[in-house]
């Protein structure tokens, strides 16, 4: 009996910690949804504005850079990760495979590098129609 009770003891802190850990994921998802207006800082064009639009498909995140108006400024983002508080991605940019590590600061807004460190972005949430869904 007493197996028996130390069985369904472990199995019920097992399941405890794997629903809290599925929670914190997605908590932590919902905080990067939405629209951003992103600012690539010093690269060699200068500084350069443009959206990012983060959204959630068949329960993935997935997303895209939206430099213009037209279907042809987008720029899908490929392998989007959130570890540790941390959102990284690759972004094919100007014949370049560009890798990004962003993380919310204490405001809300977004702060990280980009190609390997060498340069810096920032996003401030977007006060668009389209950032209503991330929050």
């Amino acid at each position: 009996m007493k197996k028996a009770i130390l069985s369904l003891c472990i199995l019920m802190f097992a399941f405890t910690g794997i629903h809290a850990q599925a929670s914190t994921a997605t908590a932590a998802k919902a905080n990067f949804l939405g629209t951003w207006d992103f600012v690539m800082l010093g690269v060699p064009d200068g500084d350069v504005n443009c959206k990012l639009i983060l959204d959630e498909k068949d329960g993935k995140l997935s997303g895209y850079f939206k430099f213009d108006e037209t279907d042809a400024g987008k720029i899908a983002i490929e392998n989007p990760i959130i570890k540790d508080s941390v959102l990284t991605f690759n972004a094919p940019l100007k014949s370049y495979d560009v890798d990004f590590n962003l993380s919310q600061n204490k405001d809300g807004q977004l702060n990280g590098t980009l190609f390997n460190g060498m340069f810096n972005a920032t996003a401030k949430r977007s006060e668009t129609a389209e950032s209503a869904k991330g929050k």
